[in-house]
């Protein structure tokens, strides 16, 4: 069983070093950059819209990475970094439609009920 503990970390090192690689500039001198960068762009939003910004956040950090130092990507390409981009503000927009249908429907009920106590004799 312990050989099975330590083959799990040490691939989930291995992993963790190649997308740090991708997701920091300069991994050595900041490796937490993507959360810091995602953080920031999270910070702008209501709380109800954080988690989006997040993972938007997140992509254009490692985006960022990548195109300032040159490399080539360990993982995902820089294509598919824009690919996601666009999926993720697509659902993100979706979202946001869905919240804004709500919003209508309530808005448009407690106007419904207060015109209705209004009418309401005393």
């Amino acid at each position: 069983m312990n050989n099975y503990v330590e083959e799990i970390l040490n691939r989930s090192k291995e992993i963790h070093l190649k997308k740090r690689a991708d997701y920091a500039s300069d991994p050595t001198a900041n490796p937490f950059e993507n959360f810091d960068r995602s953080n920031e762009i999270a910070s702008w939003f209501p709380p109800v819209y954080a988690s989006f910004a997040v993972l938007i956040g997140t992509k254009i950090a490692r985006l960022g990475s990548l195109l300032i130092t040159g490399k080539t990507p360990n993982n995902e390409s820089i294509d598919d970094t824009f690919l996601d981009l666009i999926t993720y503000c697509a659902l993100f927009y979706a979202y946001w439609k869905e919240q804004e249908h709500k919003r209508s429907f309530i808005s448009a009920y407690q106007t419904a009920m207060a015109s209705a106590e209004d009418d309401i004799p005393l």
